[in-house]
């Protein structure tokens, strides 16, 4: 079977919801509000401790950082901690298949000490997913752009490494950078999808973009309420390269060279 997730570039989706059957997100790093605080609680009191073994310390981080029981202050009884048991193994399995772990084993264990509640989580991680493909497609001007072509290359994610949910977000991230600095500024995505195929148990990413045109500094006007200084003094500290390719830093060393001049406090 097949599992796609399509990422579209709005606001109201931005944070990459990925659909599978068995979970509503996948997580890196994600803090949620399933903390056991109550009005008036000191927040000083130390926090559940929680073992993560099996797995490295950046994947075991991020189940840690994932599962709610991390929240729990150490004066919750571990009776309510047990509760969760199933609740935190789902959680541990989402912060495991941010990272290409789709078929892993959990199990997840509560004890009381003389000091806090101990949570204990075994991980039998299995194999990571691999990326089978990313396809990348630039569109518009910026697909002829040596500039662009640079900014985005070496991908963080490419054909053969492990299926990673953050470096897949951190193209995305790449491209628009490159298209803000280099005056791309309609540049949008037409497709943005990760496909886990659990069959063929291998991820394709597909990223279709268009960089439409790209701008130009036009003209430099100049408005002075009240007119202090004299117009050519002005000019003299902009040195704009009118007509030329629109690029972001051009723009903050003009604004650089006002500030340094003296005469404009912003």
């Amino acid at each position: 079977m097949t599992y796609s997730f399509r990422i579209a570039r709005t606001l109201a989706v931005a944070l990459l919801l990925l659909h599978l059957l068995a979970c509503s997100r996948i997580p890196f790093l994600n803090r949620d509000k399933d903390a056991d605080t109550r009005p008036g609680e000191e927040s000083s009191e130390p926090l559940v401790e929680v073992i993560v073994n099996g797995v490295d310390d950046t994947v075991a981080d991020n189940i840690r950082a994932h599962v709610g029981i991390s929240r729990s202050r150490c004066s919750v009884p571990v009776e309510l901690l047990r509760r969760r048991v199933d609740k935190t193994g789902k959680e541990a399995v989402s912060a495991l298949q941010a990272y290409g772990y789709y078929q892993a084993n959990v199990s997840v264990t509560f004890s009381s000490t003389e000091a806090c509640p101990l949570a204990t989580i075994d991980v039998e991680p299995g194999p990571a997913m691999k990326v089978r493909k990313v396809e990348l497609i630039i569109k518009g001007e910026a697909a002829g752009d040596p500039e662009f072509a640079e900014m985005t290359d070496d991908l963080p994610l490419k054909q053969g490494d492990d299926l990673n949910h953050g470096l897949y977000s951190k193209i995305k991230s790449r491209i628009e950078s490159a298209a803000a600095e280099l005056g791309y500024l309609e540049g949008r995505f037409i497709t943005t999808e990760l496909t886990v195929n659990m069959e063929d148990y291998a991820a394709d990413a597909m990223i279709h973009y268009d960089s439409g045109v790209r701008y130009r500094l036009g003209d430099i006007r100049l408005k002075q309420e009240p007119e202090i200084l004299r117009e050519d003094l002005v000019r003299r500290l902009l040195e704009a390269p009118t007509g030329n390719s629109y690029r972001a830093e051009q723009v903050v060393r003009l604004q650089d060279r006002l500030g340094n001049s003296g005469y404009f406090s912003r």
